[in-house]
């Protein structure tokens, strides 16, 4: 899964790539402000978009307040090599540990803090992947949870 990061919200809604010019909205405003069927958590004039694709969002790729990265470099995950041992001559399987990218993870934390919430059906925290959606498989990654 791809993940916007914006730590200037009101910075991107000026940039052109996202503002309504002649009644037309460009293909980026959807995906990254959350109408185009994308999940979207905001803090302050900060947010995390979960994105189904990269298509449209070239013109943000330079932004310093803008960035792409996944679950998988701000949790790190766990994936299986196959390799041939060269003593045994046998075919192993390997679990291999890929650790987050500190700096993400920081990022991601400082946004999506997980702070309980409070409701009138009572009070729960978070999960720690926000905008998860159905049919993902999140087995591989390193949430801790």
């Amino acid at each position: 899964m791809i993940i916007s990061i914006c730590t200037d919200v009101a910075a991107l809604k000026e940039h052109d790539s996202i503002k309504i010019v002649n009644d037309e909205s460009p293909a980026a405003r959807a995906k990254i402000l959350g109408t185009g069927g994308t999940n979207i958590f905001y803090n302050g004039n900060s947010s995390i978009v979960c994105l189904t694709g990269l298509e449209g969002l070239e013109v943000l790729a330079d932004l310093d307040y803008v960035v792409i990265t996944s679950y998988e470099e701000i949790f790190g995950y766990t994936h299986t090599e196959t390799h041939i041992d060269e003593e045994s001559a046998e075919e192993v399987e390997e679990l291999i540990t890929i650790y987050p990218i500190s700096e993400m993870k920081a990022l991601y934390d400082s946004i999506y803090t997980r702070a309980p919430v409070t409701t009138d059906l009572g009070t729960y925290t978070p999960p720690a992947l926000m905008g998860i959606p159905g049919g993902y498989d999140i087995s591989h990654l390193s949430t801790g949870e």
